[in-house]
């Protein structure tokens, strides 16, 4: 339409142009003249041409339905003249016309000659515009239609893993531990299958540890019972036994009952450790006092097998901890230390610290742990040598609650081999200052 409105006006110019040159209307009027033919030819290639005069009268007519020497008047033509402007050029969208006024002047003075209105129809830019609308909402629904399809396909495509993952997930949740995921996708989504893979055989060896760990408690828990139900049934049994008899099958029903109870002691204190990470009783706490106390305790045991105890604190350690509960854990680490080492060996206490944390090394030169089991050994129910463990009296539970401990005071705890290859060292790094508040 611009373009349009640009070339009646153009052609607009060369009219008014060629007619002011003149000065008259003669060679307009006359049929053989160039400029008459000049304007049956733009009025045939763009629309109707009317010249008027100075008085209004009809020029000429490309279209001739109106002749020549008839007086014209519109109310478009005089609202034209009244404005006393040299052209103007209108669209008339109902009408799909434009409509252009040009006023001829003379050279060299103001006074109009005449006026020349040139109507251009716009009913094929319109057909345009229509035709253009149409295919344009004939494509919008056929890219609507293919959006639609290949949304319908790649969602499927995108979809499909994920139905495998809800699946997998549902057979889990029926306790189908087993359950791997097998899928070829986009980097991404084979890192969520591999690490849901590494979860459920997580959860299966979890699944199996928790299975075996209720045999062996079960078989722990009657073992005991056993013996002393045999102990028992022994001296009802049998009359008149010497006093020494009855002492020393009492003793031993004593400890088969102090066996019983560690047993289930153990057991209660996971308990405490998984109820809510245990609530912390804090308070300040001397920890070299804490370790000399527990050392104390623990002697007898090694002095049993000749197993010399090092305790070295490099400066006094005032920490904000719960004591009764980093008690047990310091003593289930001091005692593997102890019940795992060879007869005439050793056990070293380290303490240290500096102005925000201290350190607790105990280090022993017995059987050693595995590299590949290092990682396994803080797990509850899990117990490196299962028939040493039951030898010592062990339930697998002993790191699982050390480790929870540590943990429940914003600490860590770590294993590694000793620098002499012989016995093992576990690393306890604990802050010194508490984040909870004391109850």
């Amino acid at each position: 339409l611009q373009e349009r409105t640009i070339n009646v006006e153009t052609e607009m110019n060369r009219i008014v142009t060629r007619i002011r040159d003149e000065g008259n209307f003669e060679k307009v009027i006359d049929p053989d003249s160039a400029l008459r033919k000049e304007i049956m030819d733009i009025g045939e290639r763009y629309g109707r041409i009317i010249v008027l005069d100075s008085e209004s009268s009809v020029v000429i007519d490309t279209y001739d339905t109106i002749a020549s020497g008839t007086y014209y008047q519109r109310a478009e033509i005089s609202e034209f003249i009244e404005k006393n402007i040299d052209r103007t050029t209108n669209y008339l969208e109902e009408e799909e016309r434009l409509q252009s006024f040009a006023s001829i002047k003379l050279l060299d003075s103001d006074e109009s000659m005449g006026i020349v209105i040139l109507t251009a129809s716009t009913e094929d830019i319109t057909d345009i515009v229509t035709e253009l609308s149409n295919q344009a909402i004939l494509l919008f629904f056929i890219i609507l239609i293919l959006v639609s399809s290949f949304s319908y396909y790649f969602a499927d495509i995108i979809t499909r893993p994920f139905k495998v993952f809800v699946k997998s997930i549902k057979e889990v949740s029926k306790g189908h531990y087993d359950e791997n995921i097998d899928i070829s996708a986009n980097l991404e989504i084979e890192e969520i299958a591999t690490e849901f893979n590494l979860m459920t055989d997580r959860l299966e060896e979890i699944d199996t540890s928790r299975q075996e760990f209720v045999s062996n408690v079960s078989h722990e828990l009657k073992t005991p019972l056993t013996s002393i139900k045999v102990l028992a049934e022994s001296l009802l049994s049998q009359k008149e036994l010497p006093v020494e008899m009855y002492v020393e099958f009492l003793e031993d029903i004593s400890k088969e009952i102090e066996r019983e109870d560690k047993i289930i002691n153990d057991l209660l204190s996971l308990v405490k450790v998984d109820k809510n990470e245990s609530v912390l009783n804090i308070e300040k706490v001397c920890i070299n006092d804490l370790l000399e106390l527990l050392l104390k305790r623990l002697s007898p045991i090694a002095s049993r097998r000749n197993i010399e105890i090092i305790y070295e604190s490099n400066r006094k350690v005032l920490a904000e901890v719960d004591e009764v509960k980093l008690s047990l854990a310091f003593t289930n680490l001091i005692e593997n230390a102890i019940k795992y080492n060879n007869d005439n060996g050793k056990v070293k206490v380290i303490l240290d610290s500096n102005h925000k944390n201290f350190t607790l090394i105990v280090e022993d030169t017995g059987v050693g742990i595995p590299d590949e089991l290092k990682d396994k050994i803080f797990e509850r129910f899990y117990r490196v040598d299962k028939a040493r463990s039951r030898d010592t009296g062990g339930t697998g539970l002993g790191l699982a609650i050390t480790k929870n401990t540590v943990l429940s005071h914003k600490g860590n705890i770590k294993v590694e081999n000793n620098d002499n290859s012989v016995g093992t060292r576990f690393i306890i790094n604990m802050p010194i200052f508490s984040e909870f508040k004391k109850i």
